[in-house]
């Protein structure tokens, strides 16, 4: 898990901005246009570099999940560690 720099307050609050939002917009037009460019390839290495590109929209568009998810769990293990400290 990479380390963030970001807060999970941070995080929640630009999933919920129009920034991500419109990031977002236009991250599902690229892709959609990449699909349209799948169906209209005219060679092999067309369709593989459309299917790279596919693949890389995809990726930052759940990045922000992943991120969300890797920082729940961060915080998580950290108010863990703490019960366990004031346990002792």
């Amino acid at each position: 898990m990479a380390e963030h720099r970001s807060s999970l307050g941070m995080f929640k609050d630009f999933l919920e901005s129009v920034i991500w939002a419109d990031m977002k917009a236009e991250l599902e037009e690229a892709l959609e246009m990449t699909r349209d460019g799948l169906e209209s390839a005219e060679t092999w290495n067309d369709v593989l570099k459309l299917q790279g590109a596919t693949d890389t929209l995809r990726r930052v568009l759940i990045m922000p999940e992943v991120i969300l998810e890797d920082l729940e769990i961060s915080e998580d293990k950290e108010s863990s560690q703490k019960t366990d400290l004031e346990e002792e």
